[in-house]
């Protein structure tokens, strides 16, 4: 598949909290429909993702992985 704004040379190979999930489903589909809304979503997600990694659920590394496949502007 082609994206427009996701970076497919990352690769999400390990197990994401349910609402990190949810986020990304969104994000991915608005990604393939190449709307710009993808940018205000991928802002959510990274905080989101920031959330977890507080409560130590997602490592340092796979919220720099996360970041670098979903980016934000």
């Amino acid at each position: 598949m082609t994206y427009h704004f996701i970076n497919d040379d990352c690769k999400i190979n390990f197990d994401l909290p349910e609402g990190v999930e949810k986020i990304i489903k969104l994000v991915e589909k608005l990604d393939q429909l190449n709307d710009h809304e993808y940018f205000s979503y991928a802002s959510t997600l990274k905080a989101t993702v920031d959330y977890y990694v507080s409560k130590g659920e997602i490592s340092k590394t796979q919220q720099e992985l996360l970041n670098k496949r979903y980016p934000t502007l």
